[in-house]
C-alpha cells in the first residue's frame, strides 16, 4: 500500500506486486484527486488515475509483457490535485515479483485463448445449425441465372434479395480520368457541357469572353454617348450667343 502526508510525502509499506492485473491502495490524509505514476527504467511513465472507495483509494494496475523488463528498479510518484493547487510527490521504489508476475502473464494469454476458442466453436455451431437447417439455402434469389461465383445475398428496398457484389461496385474511372488511392480529381475541363463536346471549362471561356465583349461595346456607346452630350451642350452655347443679334 501506498501512503501519502500532507507533512511527509509519500511512502511505501514494502506490499510486494505479484501479479500482472492487481489494485495499489492509497491512504492519505487529503482528500484530492490522485493519479498513480510509474517511471520505468526506460524512462516512460505508466500513469493510472485513483478512485476513491470509502477511506482507500484504488488503481488498477495492468502490466503488459512489453514493460516487464523495465518493472526492477521502477519508481513510483504522486499526481495530486486540489481546487487550489496541483504537485507531484516523492518518488518510492516498488517491489515486484517478476516471475509471478511472468505466470499471471501467460495464465491470462491462456484464458484469452481459451475465451477465443469458445467463441469460435460456438460460431462455428451456429453456421452449422444454419446449413443444416436450409436457412441459407431457402433465401429467395430473384436473379438466380445472374448468379457468379463471389456473390452473396443483398437486400433490396422491396425486401427481395438479388445476388451481387456489393463491395466490387467502385468507381475506378470518370470521363476518362481514371482514380489513384480510390480518389479522382476533377477539374472543370474534365467534365463535358453538352453533346457538343465542349468542357465546361471552355463554356465558361466562351461566356466570360462575351461579357468582356459586352463591356468593351458599353464603354465605347458611353464614350460616343458622353461626345454627343459635349455637342448638344455646345450647340446650345453659340445659340444662346446668337439668338439676339440681326440674324434672329
Amino acid at each position: 500500500m501506498l501512503i501519502f502526508k500532507y507533512q511527509k510525502g509519500l511512502t511505501y509499506d514494502n506490499t510486494i506486486i505479484k501479479s500482472a492485473s492487481q489494485n495499489i491502495k492509497l491512504n492519505s490524509d487529503v482528500k484530492a484527486e490522485f493519479i498513480f505514476n510509474l517511471k520505468l527504467t526506460n524512462g516512460l511513465i505508466y500513469s493510472k488515475p485513483f478512485e476513491r472507495e470509502g477511506e482507500v483509494y484504488k488503481a488498477k494496475l495492468t502490466l503488459t509483457k512489453d514493460i516487464l523488463p523495465f518493472l526492477k528498479g521502477s519508481k513510483a510518484f504522486l499526481t495530486v490535485t486540489d481546487a487550489s493547487f496541483s504537485q507531484s510527490t516523492n518518488l518510492v521504489e516498488l517491489i515486484f515479483d517478476l516471475n509471478l508476475i511472468n505466470l499471471s502473464l501467460k495464465h491470462e494469454v491462456g484464458n484469452e485463448i481459451k475465451e477465443l476458442y469458445d467463441k469460435l466453436i460456438k460460431v462455428e455451431s451456429e453456421i452449422g445449425r444454419l446449413i443444416n437447417n436450409g436457412a441459407l439455402k431457402n433465401i429467395g434469389v430473384t436473379n438466380p441465372k445472374d448468379i457468379k461465383v463471389g456473390m452473396i445475398p443483398v437486400a433490396t428496398h422491396t425486401g427481395e434479395f438479388v445476388a451481387a457484389f456489393p463491395f466490387a461496385d467502385i468507381v475506378k474511372q470518370i470521363n476518362g480520368i481514371s482514380a489513384v488511392n480510390e480518389s479522382i480529381a476533377l477539374y472543370l475541363k474534365n467534365i463535358p457541357y453538352d453533346e457538343s463536346g465542349k468542357s465546361a471549362f471552355e463554356v465558361i471561356q466562351l461566356l466570360l469572353e462575351v461579357v468582356k465583349n459586352q463591356s468593351l461595346a458599353i464603354q465605347s456607346i458611353l464614350k460616343t454617348q458622353e461626345k454627343i452630350i459635349n455637342e448638344i451642350e455646345q450647340l446650345e452655347l453659340e445659340f444662346a450667343e446668337h439668338k439676339n443679334t440681326a440674324l434672329f
